[in-house]
Protein backbone atom coordinates (compact mmCIF):
# COMPACT_ATOMS: atom_id res chain seq x y z
CA UNK A 1 0.00 0.00 0.00
CA UNK A 2 1.45 3.40 -1.39
CA UNK A 3 1.29 6.37 1.34
CA UNK A 4 0.15 9.50 -0.23
CA UNK A 5 2.65 11.99 -1.01
CA UNK A 6 1.58 14.71 1.25
CA UNK A 7 2.09 13.01 4.24
CA UNK A 8 5.39 11.37 3.23
CA UNK A 9 6.23 15.39 3.16
CA UNK A 10 4.60 16.08 6.26
CA UNK A 11 6.20 13.16 8.02
CA UNK A 12 9.85 14.27 6.43
CA UNK A 13 9.20 17.85 7.62
CA UNK A 14 8.09 16.81 11.00
CA UNK A 15 11.71 14.89 11.41
CA UNK A 16 13.30 17.78 10.00
CA UNK A 17 11.81 20.36 12.62
CA UNK A 18 12.02 17.87 15.77
CA UNK A 19 15.97 17.54 14.64
CA UNK A 20 16.78 21.46 13.94
CA UNK A 21 14.97 22.17 17.46
CA UNK A 22 17.03 19.05 19.05
CA UNK A 23 20.25 20.25 17.68
CA UNK A 24 19.71 23.91 18.19
CA UNK A 25 18.57 24.27 21.71
CA UNK A 26 16.91 26.45 23.55
CA UNK A 27 18.20 29.99 22.69
CA UNK A 28 20.46 31.85 24.94
CA UNK A 29 18.96 34.60 26.53
CA UNK A 30 21.25 37.71 28.27
CA UNK A 31 19.00 39.77 30.24
CA UNK A 32 20.24 43.26 30.88
CA UNK A 33 18.39 45.09 33.40
CA UNK A 34 18.15 47.80 36.01
CA UNK A 35 16.92 45.54 38.19
CA UNK A 36 13.56 45.94 41.11
CA UNK A 37 11.64 43.15 42.42
CA UNK A 38 8.74 44.66 42.30
CA UNK A 39 8.34 46.40 39.05
CA UNK A 40 8.86 44.94 35.43
CA UNK A 41 12.40 43.95 35.80
CA UNK A 42 10.96 41.25 38.71
CA UNK A 43 8.29 40.29 36.64
CA UNK A 44 10.34 39.60 33.64
CA UNK A 45 12.71 37.73 35.76
CA UNK A 46 10.04 35.22 37.01
CA UNK A 47 8.60 34.22 33.54
CA UNK A 48 12.22 33.81 32.39
CA UNK A 49 12.73 31.47 35.11
CA UNK A 50 9.90 29.62 34.45
CA UNK A 51 11.07 29.16 30.58
CA UNK A 52 13.91 28.46 31.93
CA UNK A 53 13.02 25.63 34.27
CA UNK A 54 10.43 24.36 31.13
CA UNK A 55 13.89 24.48 29.04
CA UNK A 56 12.68 26.81 26.64
CA UNK A 57 14.86 29.35 26.94
CA UNK A 58 18.86 28.84 28.17
CA UNK A 59 19.57 32.10 30.80
CA UNK A 60 23.31 32.85 30.85
CA UNK A 61 22.99 35.75 32.86
CA UNK A 62 21.49 38.96 34.30
CA UNK A 63 23.25 42.18 33.78
CA UNK A 64 22.55 45.07 36.43
CA UNK A 65 22.96 48.87 36.19
CA UNK A 66 21.74 51.96 37.34
CA UNK A 67 18.21 52.93 36.90
CA UNK A 68 15.24 52.15 38.95
CA UNK A 69 17.53 52.06 41.99
CA UNK A 70 21.23 52.35 42.62
CA UNK A 71 23.11 49.49 41.30
CA UNK A 72 24.73 47.93 44.01
CA UNK A 73 20.83 47.73 45.78
CA UNK A 74 19.60 46.13 42.28
CA UNK A 75 22.27 43.78 42.31
CA UNK A 76 21.32 42.72 46.10
CA UNK A 77 18.10 42.31 44.94
CA UNK A 78 18.45 40.41 41.88
CA UNK A 79 20.85 38.19 43.74
CA UNK A 80 18.22 37.35 46.16
CA UNK A 81 15.38 37.13 43.41
CA UNK A 82 17.99 34.48 42.13
CA UNK A 83 17.87 32.82 45.82
CA UNK A 84 13.80 32.84 45.96
CA UNK A 85 13.63 31.43 42.33
CA UNK A 86 16.01 28.40 42.76
CA UNK A 87 18.41 29.29 40.10
CA UNK A 88 21.33 30.83 41.91
CA UNK A 89 23.60 28.05 40.85
CA UNK A 90 23.11 28.26 37.11
CA UNK A 91 22.29 31.70 36.21
CA UNK A 92 24.83 34.21 37.29
CA UNK A 93 24.75 38.11 38.40
CA UNK A 94 26.52 40.50 36.66
CA UNK A 95 27.43 43.80 37.99
CA UNK A 96 27.51 46.54 35.44
CA UNK A 97 28.01 49.97 35.43
CA UNK A 98 27.24 52.28 37.97
CA UNK A 99 27.31 55.63 37.34
CA UNK A 100 25.19 56.36 33.36
CA UNK A 101 27.90 56.71 30.65
CA UNK A 102 26.69 59.77 28.82
CA UNK A 103 24.78 61.58 31.80
CA UNK A 104 26.25 62.34 35.00
CA UNK A 105 24.75 62.92 38.43
CA UNK A 106 25.94 66.46 37.93
CA UNK A 107 24.70 67.27 35.41
CA UNK A 108 21.37 65.96 36.03
CA UNK A 109 21.61 68.53 39.17
CA UNK A 110 22.47 71.29 36.47
CA UNK A 111 19.35 70.38 34.61
CA UNK A 112 17.23 70.65 38.03
CA UNK A 113 18.61 74.64 38.22
CA UNK A 114 17.84 75.19 34.64
CA UNK A 115 14.57 73.74 34.27
CA UNK A 116 12.93 72.64 37.37
CA UNK A 117 11.92 69.59 39.15
CA UNK A 118 11.80 66.39 36.89
CA UNK A 119 7.94 65.81 35.59
CA UNK A 120 9.08 62.21 34.34
CA UNK A 121 10.47 59.15 36.67
CA UNK A 122 14.40 59.69 37.11
CA UNK A 123 15.09 56.34 38.81
CA UNK A 124 17.98 56.54 40.83
CA UNK A 125 18.56 60.08 40.46
CA UNK A 126 15.77 60.55 42.81
CA UNK A 127 17.67 60.29 45.88
CA UNK A 128 21.69 60.97 47.03
CA UNK A 129 24.43 59.92 44.50
CA UNK A 130 25.10 56.25 46.32
CA UNK A 131 28.82 55.65 47.19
Amino acid sequence: MRMPISRIVLSGMMSLIVTVVAVAGPPKVIIDTDFNTIFDDGQVAIMAAQLYSQGVIDILGFTVASGNEWRDQEVAECLKAMERMGIEYRVKVHVGAQYPLLHDYQSYQLELLKFGPAIDYVGAYSSAVSQ
